[in-house]
């Protein structure tokens, strides 16, 4: 969930949060505007890989599966040697 904090009309505190937990904030640096704000958010959110963990846990998979891709992953990766 993206959440910000308002001062006035513009946004001084993006964070992510997952329950209760923050998992990433990104404050504003003075002369930032808000979209350079929000382009510093995504990119933080990109590199620590937040969203593919989220998409990764939205389906239950079980031990089993995970193994079956796991091998599938490798016997592409040798025949791409």
């Amino acid at each position: 969930m993206l959440l910000w904090r308002q001062h006035g009309a513009k946004p001084r505190v993006l964070y992510a949060q997952k329950g209760g937990e923050r998992l990433l904030q990104v404050d504003l640096r003075d002369g930032e505007t808000g979209d350079q704000l929000l382009a510093r958010f995504t990119k933080m959110v990109q590199r620590d890989g937040i969203l593919r963990e989220v998409k990764a846990r939205r389906h239950y998979v079980s031990p089993g599966e995970k193994a079956r891709a796991a091998r599938k992953k490798a016997a592409r990766k040798r025949r791409k040697r």
